[in-house]
């Protein structure tokens, strides 16, 4: 059973995704459906274990909260795992230039509307947002004109 240990230490301390799932396969434990699934289970593992370097675990920790999972962190390293690396979120700018109220009403209005409804759909991705607003902005722009 040692060898396991040592070798599934190894795969939390590289994330190693296909390692884990062939120890798995070797010791008859039940796995995720998909690799993303198992590279979350990882990071978890990660932020449980008091065998891995702490830097490492916060790593874990900021990739979870980033994916909105739950961490195994313990509250005394939270602080510590938050400043050593931030969660980033992307955001999404509108500017609308003119002279006419009502343009820049409308056209920031639906623009607006499509981040509001991405961002309630739990879509905060910049590169799916960014698209739709220009789209958003071309058929607002055309309905004026």
């Amino acid at each position: 059973m040692g060898q396991y240990n040592d070798d599934y230490l190894r795969c939390l301390e590289t994330l190693d995704v296909a390692g884990v799932r062939a120890l798995w396969a070797r010791t008859g434990a039940s796995q995720p459906k998909t690799d993303r699934e198992a590279l979350a289970s990882l990071h978890y593992a990660r932020t449980c274990s008091t065998r891995v370097h702490t830097n490492k675990r916060a790593y874990s920790h900021s990739w979870l909260r980033g994916e909105g999972l739950p961490t195994g962190l313990p509250d005394n390293l939270k602080a510590k795992a938050e400043r050593l690396y931030p969660v980033v979120k992307g955001v999404a700018g509108i500017s609308v230039i003119s002279k006419h109220p009502q343009i820049v009403t409308e056209v920031r209005g639906a623009m607006e509307d499509v981040v509001e409804n991405a961002y309630a759909d739990g879509n905060e991705d910049p590169a799916y947002i960014r698209p739709r607003m220009m789209e958003a902005r071309k058929k607002a722009i055309k309905r004026l004109f």
